[in-house]
């Protein structure tokens, strides 16, 4: 089984299983809420890309290539998101 902290590879059961260089893209529920209370002028970022050993954070992002959405309540990612987008493509994201 893959370490779930590993975001260079992908996880067991998923389309990418055992590929390098995967990113993992999620919402961040926990953000949403609390930008619920907060004026639009300080939102924090919402989505989560993971890999190469890095977090970015951003309101977009724009994945240049094949990507796969993944449901895995059984096996979630390290930060407990049940529901995320895999890819091994370029990911930009957009911190506006």
């Amino acid at each position: 089984m893959t370490n779930k902290t590993n975001c260079l590879v992908g996880k067991k059961n998923t389309p990418l299983y055992g590929k390098k260089n995967v990113t993992r893209i999620h919402v961040n529920q926990a953000r949403i809420r609390s930008n619920a209370k907060l004026p639009a002028s300080k939102h924090e970022p919402v989505i989560t890309a993971k890999g190469s050993g890095k977090n970015r954070y951003g309101f977009s992002v724009k994945i240049d290539g094949p990507s796969y959405v993944v449901y895995s309540p059984e096996d979630p990612l390290s930060c407990g998101a049940k529901l995320w987008i895999e890819t091994d493509s370029k990911v930009i994201v957009n911190r506006k």
